[in-house]
């Protein structure tokens, strides 16, 4: 008996062998089917992963020879170097040494101009289709959409782990298990500040209908 000015204490009662095997099955599917689900996602994950190693790797390699790639403006400006550097120093004095070097300085200018040009127009190409590739972006809504099927898998366990619960105690109280299904949780509502006091107040109320401790129902 409880103590003066309290109510009467409700004693557990022995589950039925009945509802004890059909409560036990449903825990059985809720996992089978979270850790199917869970694995699910998990392969995709993985799959996700190799995917963009792989890609990686050929960037890697595009990467490189991108850096590797010829360049004939050092050749060139090498070449006309080792051309003045060969010649006797009486003839650089000369008129028309001068006019043929200014002459071959103008050339390789031009020359210089034309091979940077088409390096920027390559360079320009390149960063285009880097701005245009969305392999990136693809992936990252990917895994995104896999982040959030694994929270709903989690969502769905404990959904359904909460209504088994609410059975349990039900018939630990000797109480008619409901029919009706429970409302859809909204984990999205929940992580706000109204879902949290939404949470508590459920918890409240779920430690009223059973109105005794974990020890009573060890």
């Amino acid at each position: 008996e409880g103590e003066e000015g309290e109510g009467p204490t409700l004693q557990p009662v022995p589950v039925h062998t009945r509802v004890a095997s059909l409560l036990l099955a449903q825990w059985r599917d809720i996992h089978t089917r979270f850790e199917g689900g869970v694995q699910s996602v998990l392969q995709r994950v993985r799959d996700e992963e190799r995917h963009v190693i792989n890609e990686l790797s050929v960037r890697r390699w595009q990467y490189k020879n991108f850096l590797n790639r010829p360049d004939t403006r050092s050749a060139e400006v090498r070449s006309l170097q080792l051309a003045v550097n060969a010649l006797d120093l009486h003839l650089r004095v000369l008129d028309e040494t001068k006019n043929e070097l200014h002459a071959r300085a103008t050339d390789l200018q031009e020359k210089l101009f034309e091979a940077s040009m088409a390096s920027l127009a390559a360079a320009e190409e390149e960063r285009e289709a880097i701005a245009a590739d969305e392999h990136v972006t693809h992936h990252a809504r990917v895994l995104h959409v896999l982040m959030v099927q694994l929270a709903g898998e989690e969502a769905y366990r404990f959904q359904e782990t909460r209504t088994l619960l609410h059975d349990y105690y039900l018939a630990r109280a000797g109480r008619p298990l409901s029919y009706e299904p429970p409302a859809p949780l909204n984990v999205l509502a929940l992580l706000s500040e109204e879902g949290q006091a939404e949470m508590e107040t459920i918890e409240f109320e779920a430690g009223e209908d059973s109105e005794w401790s974990e020890g009573d129902i060890a």
